[in-house]
């Protein structure tokens, strides 16, 4: 997991922030992280710009979100 101390596995949820770096294409390895917390089954919230990211990232193609 890229070196996160977080895991699925310890977790009930993982919270993205937004910001204006999603917009840049940073936080890409978060995506990643997203991907294994969601392929874990554990929700994934975000916020802001953060939204745009897991959509750039594919992780809102073929999951229901609001």
């Amino acid at each position: 997991m890229t070196g996160y101390e977080l895991s699925p596995t310890d977790s009930a949820m993982r919270i993205l922030p937004g910001g204006i770096a999603w917009d840049g294409g940073k936080n890409s390895e978060v995506i990643e992280v997203a991907r294994v917390f969601l392929d874990s089954g554990v929700p994934v919230a975000a916020i802001c710009g953060a939204t745009a990211g897991l959509a750039r990232g594919g992780l809102l193609n073929c999951r229901r979100h609001l």
